[in-house]
């Protein structure tokens, strides 16, 4: 995704401006409803999503088109065998009631602390959960559409987020051995030396996998991504909107 998407971000929930590293002439930007963008992004198939995501991935040039559809069907197995052993071991589907049994500590700050990055809600180790108000207020604003409200099925987004973050703590939890740690990229290295990364996209699949499963979804929460931008800027919004109808139109990304 480009710099000048996430500093439009950044500016609208900052509300102040960002510097552009250089005068750029003004473009017309178009406002979509909301509910029309969401109607859309519900049918949006998780080899899709799977695209947009590594969209976002700093090492996806190294991967193959091939690779990155393998990559993501494990990833979505990974999200929904976690989200069902869960379930089966606790017996609910309610993500603060497991959030509790695993020892997670949850706070709700106004804003995240580093504004160079755009955070809507965060896992930060060893067990500390972080669901940023100023977004869920928002959220809140926006699920008084009675539309919207019955396209996503949910009345709150805090049990959504905070499922999210408790496969991040799982991650974390199970590095050695779950398969968003244990698959990694090989990357050029003198010999007899070796350099293996993560994949970092990996984790945000597998994560909105596990989230979809656990609450019962009908769709990806990677449609949250357009709802929660559009609570800042309905401008950005549809930016976002429609790099990822881009992506549904032609199902690779560059």
């Amino acid at each position: 995704m480009s710099e000048g998407f996430f500093r439009k971000l950044r500016q609208a929930i900052l509300k102040n401006p960002v510097p552009e590293p250089m005068p750029v002439p003004p473009k017309p930007e178009r406002v979509l409803p909301l509910e029309d963008m969401l109607t859309e992004l519900v049918k949006i198939p998780s080899s899709v999503w799977g695209q947009y995501a590594f969209s976002r991935e700093i090492l996806r040039n190294k991967i193959s088109q091939e690779e990155r559809n393998r990559l993501t069907v494990k990833a979505y197995e990974c999200g929904y065998t976690y989200a069902d052993q869960l379930v089966e071991k606790y017996g609910t589907r309610v993500p603060s009631v497991i959030a509790n049994a695993l020892g997670l500590q949850i706070s709700y700050p106004d804003m995240p602390s580093d504004t160079s990055r755009v955070t809507f809600a965060e896992f930060v180790e060893p067990n500390k959960v972080m669901l940023y108000k100023d977004n869920l207020d928002k959220a809140d604003e926006l699920l008084e559409d009675r539309e919207v409200c019955e396209i996503l099925g949910i009345t709150q987004v805090n049990q959504l987020l905070l499922a999210h973050e408790i496969f991040h703590y799982i991650e974390m939890r199970d590095s050695k051995s779950i398969f968003t740690q244990t698959e990694k990229l090989d990357l050029w290295a003198p010999k007899p030396f070796h350099n293996k990364s993560t994949i970092r996209c990996l984790g945000e699949i597998a994560g909105m996998a596990f989230a979809e499963r656990l609450m019962g979804l009908a769709y990806s929460p990677f449609v949250m991504d357009v709802f929660f931008v559009y609570g800042y800027s309905k401008e950005v919004a549809v930016i976002l909107y429609d790099e990822i109808m881009e992506f549904q139109k032609y199902g690779i990304c560059k």
